[in-house]
C-alpha cells in the first residue's frame, strides 16, 4: 500500500509544470487509506474470507499500518498547526483574511474526525503526572496553584481513541518563594 501512495495522491500523470494543490484529493486519500482492502482484480468471485485478527508486531501488514498511522498523525498535526495560524487567539474564530481557506481546513479536519482521527490540544489544561505527554520545558509562574499546560507544541493524535502520537507540551509550575530554603529530608 505504501508503494501505491504516489498513485493514491495523484502525483503521476500531472501536466508538465503544474503542481498539485496541497489539499487536492486529501479526503480521497484518507478514505482510501482507511477503507478495508478488497480482493485483487482477477481473483474471481470467491466468497470473502472471515476477517483475520490484527497483525502481530513483526508482520509486514503491521509495519505498513504503522507507517500509515505516522503519516496520518503528521497530516493531523499539520492541519492543527495551520488552524492555530488562522484563528484569532481570543475567540478561536478565523481571521478575516483566512475565512475562505479556513472553511477548507475545517472540512479536512471534519473528514479526519469522521474517520476516527483527533488532534488534541492540551493548552490550558491542568497537568496530571499520569498524562501521557512529553514535557519539553517547565516554567515557574506566580499566581498559579497547580501545574498547568501553557502551550502545546505538538498535539496528541488518536485514532478511534487509541493514541498514535504523543503530545509535546510546555508546563507552568507554581513559583516557589525565593525566601524558602530547601529543607533537608533527613532528620
Amino acid at each position: 500500500m505504501i508503494d501505491d501512495l504516489p498513485d493514491i495522491l495523484g502525483l503521476h500523470g500531472l501536466p508538465a509544470g503544474r503542481a498539485p494543490s496541497p489539499f487536492a484529493g486529501l479526503r480521497d486519500v484518507v478514505d482510501q487509506l482507511l477503507a478495508p482492502r478488497g480482493p485483487d482484480p482477477g481473483e474471481g468471485d470467491d466468497p470473502e474470507p472471515p476477517p483475520s485478527p490484527p497483525p502481530g508486531p513483526a508482520t509486514p501488514d503491521a509495519l505498513e499500518w504503522a507507517a500509515i498511522e505516522r503519516l496520518l498523525a503528521e497530516v493531523c498535526t499539520g492541519l492543527w498547526r495551520m488552524r492555530r495560524l488562522m484563528v484569532e487567539p481570543d475567540d478561536q474564530q478565523p481571521a478575516e483574511a483566512t475565512r475562505r481557506p479556513f472553511r477548507h481546513l475545517q472540512a479536512l479536519q471534519d473528514s479526519l474526525a469522521g474517520a476516527g482521527l483527533a488532534a488534541i490540544d492540551h493548552t490550558g489544561a491542568a497537568y496530571d503526572p499520569g498524562m501521557s505527554l512529553t514535557i519539553v520545558a517547565c516554567e515557574q509562574r506566580s499566581g498559579i496553584a497547580h501545574d498547568r499546560i501553557i502551550e502545546t507544541l505538538r498535539p496528541t493524535v488518536t485514532h478511534h481513541g487509541r493514541r498514535i502520537q504523543v503530545g509535546e507540551v510546555i508546563l507552568a509550575i507554581p513559583r516557589t518563594d525565593e525566601n524558602d530554603e530547601p529543607q533537608d529530608p533527613t532528620p
